[in-house]
């Protein structure tokens, strides 16, 4: 309803003023200035939120569009992990690594390199194995475990250091057992 509408429906339901004791006429037209304001504060916020809502969306849409030129986005090493389940499922999967790095930059290769070096033949079924035996040990992350076990301890300690800036992994291995 319009500020228009609203006055001649207040102004034709009110009785004749001579009804109204004094001071009485002027404390409502207050309240009705005062509701007024509220409403043009609402419609305020409201656009206000609007014109917000842009800003706000912005970061996401630059990580979006950014995300898929992003050169840390690439894997330095991917590992296939292929394994078969105690249920006859044959699961496939890899590990991706990348290189260490400080701020954004690359500074080291040491222990990407590494784990280049190592055979990794087989890899998914030993996974696999020792995140059953972690299982059945109660682990909570059976399959964390078991990588922590046979890939990320097999790298010497010295090259994961800060200063070198270690290394990054992802996975897209669920984990499977069952």
């Amino acid at each position: 309803m319009s500020e228009p509408m609203i006055d001649d429906l207040l102004a034709r339901s009110a009785p004749p003023s001579r009804a109204w004791e004094p001071g009485v006429q002027a404390r409502l037209d207050a309240l009705v200035v005062e509701a007024r304001g509220r409403a043009r504060a609402t419609r305020r916020r409201k656009t206000l939120a609007w014109a917000m809502t842009p800003l706000a969306l912005a970061p996401a849409l630059a990580l979006a569009t950014t995300g898929g030129t992003d050169p840390r986005m690439v894997p330095d090493l991917v590992i296939p992990v292929t394994y078969t389940t105690d249920t006859g499922r044959t699961v496939s999967c890899s590990l991706e690594f990348f290189n260490g790095e400080l701020d954004y930059v690359e500074v080291s290769t040491a222990a990407v390199d590494h784990l280049r070096t190592l055979d990794w033949t087989g890899i998914g079924q030993r996974l696999y194995d020792t995140a059953l035996r972690y299982e059945a040990a109660g682990d909570s992350f059976p399959w964390s475990s078991a990588e922590n076990d046979l890939i990320t301890a097999t790298i010497p300690g010295e090259l994961l250091t800060a200063d070198t800036g270690g290394m990054g992994g992802d996975s897209d291995c669920t984990g499977e057992l069952h």
